[in-house]
């Protein structure tokens, strides 16, 4: 679990943790490559 800045919650869980499709609009690799730690 991760702290979060949402108001209402103070932890979000997110259990996504890869892709098995190469769909043509899906957004996970945008996303991932943005938010690299």
């Amino acid at each position: 679990m991760n702290r979060t800045k949402i108001e209402w919650t103070d932890m979000s869980w997110n259990p996504v943790t890869g892709c098995l499709h190469d769909c043509e609009y899906c957004y996970a690799r945008a996303i991932s490559s943005r938010f690299k730690r």
